[in-house]
């Protein structure tokens, strides 16, 4: 029988957990014990930066559920009392107040969370990955010197493509910069080319130095998104034991295709093949691509597990961590499958005719396009 989840209204406070998370644009309600007789007390909850600054954010009475036995304080957070303040950490302090004095009877950190996080799409990762000719959210969190979200008082980002070409430009006047909440800003970008675009921002608060966060967004082709998931199925033992990605995130992926493309590429005879100019080329060359991919994960792996890896011995008891040793022995196996299938499938670039023999590459374009027939031993190496 599933198990039905209702919403929490209410939530009880640990005194020695008394943190308060809310979230913009929610209300909850959290019920606490203070443990004393609150008749004929007046109780209040003050949010401040910190409990050293006496500017309050929030102060609104309480309501007193028992005040004979336990003190039971109910406190209810609106959406509209949370609206105007930026996310972040705060600090709060519950205080009652009888006879002319104060006794505070809880306090902790007031968190305040974006009121929807995916509005700005994923703020953290330095790299990502969009499909050529769709839109893509770059975005960016700005927080103050008590990680406070906050406006700068100076911001501007730019948009270079993989030449170094600046293609926009926005700073706070900017109607494309949107800006939903405090701190939070984000523009949507179009491209149909691939390659690497960075978003450079700079931002700089009133009395400090400036401060730039550089991004990194991938637009790849249709043809290596269709790569990714297949190169997954090889290396990532999660995804077939349990249909759930857990390592190689697709930027690790698309890197790993790049290698593999890269090295075929150089390859003698070199060659300028790219995913997004030949689609028929994957028909012919996909085997390689992916082997190629595979092996470049196996380095990836290997280097993380020549770091990791330990040997423990106590009394008797041996235990070795060796994934190092492993890895090592399938890429042996896996690099002298693809060694050899590249090799033949280099001569495919070297055709012969019935007067010449050309070889298509770019090291080749100047001079050495067509070789004749007879000096065919000059390149015997390489078929």
């Amino acid at each position: 029988m599933p198990i039905i989840e209702l919403p929490v209204q209410s939530l009880e406070l640990n005194p020695n957990e008394p943190d308060i998370r809310v979230t913009k644009g929610s209300s909850k309600t959290f019920v606490f014990s203070s443990g004393v007789d609150l008749t004929s007390s007046t109780v209040r909850i003050d949010v401040r930066r910190r409990p050293t600054v006496p500017a309050t954010y929030i102060t609104k009475p309480l309501v007193i559920l028992a005040p004979p036995s336990e003190g039971k304080v109910e406190v209810t957070v609106d959406a509209t009392d949370i609206a105007l303040i930026p996310s972040g950490h705060y600090w709060y302090a519950i205080t009652a107040t009888k006879t002319g004095i104060d006794t505070t009877l809880l306090s902790g950190r007031f968190s305040i969370e974006p009121f929807d996080q995916a509005f700005v799409s994923d703020v953290e990762p330095i790299m990502r990955l969009a499909l050529t000719g769709t839109s893509e959210r770059v975005s960016l969190q700005v927080r103050d010197q008590e990680n406070i979200l906050a406006n700068p008082d100076e911001l501007e980002v730019r948009l270079l493509d993989f030449s170094d070409t600046p293609m926009v430009t926005y700073n706070l006047s900017s109607p494309e910069l949107i800006n939903p909440e405090g701190g939070i800003f984000y523009f949507d970008f179009q491209s149909n080319r691939s390659g690497d675009f960075l978003a450079i921002w700079q931002y700089r608060f009133a009395g400090e130095e400036p401060q730039t966060v550089v991004k990194n967004i991938r637009w790849v082709t249709p043809a290596m998104f269709r790569l990714i998931p297949e190169i997954r199925l090889y290396i990532d033992k999660a995804r077939k034991a349990s249909n759930k990605t857990i390592a190689f995130n697709p930027v690790d992926i698309a890197e790993y295709i790049d290698n593999s493309l890269r090295d075929f590429n150089m390859t003698p005879p070199t060659t300028q093949i790219m995913l997004e100019h030949l689609d028929g080329f994957l028909n012919v060359y996909k085997e390689i691509i992916v082997l190629g991919a595979v092996i470049q994960s196996c380095i990836a792996q290997g280097l993380l597990a020549v770091d990791q890896d330990f040997v423990y011995n106590d009394n008797g008891i041996s235990l070795a961590i060796d994934h190092s040793t492993k890895l090592q022995s399938w890429f042996n196996v896996l690099m002298q499958q693809y060694t050899q299938k590249k090799f033949l499938a280099k001569k495919n670039f070297f055709t012969p005719t019935v007067y010449a023999r050309t070889i298509i590459g770019q090291a080749f374009a100047l001079g050495l396009s067509k070789v004749p027939a007879s000096t065919l031993a000059r390149f015997r190496g390489w078929i």
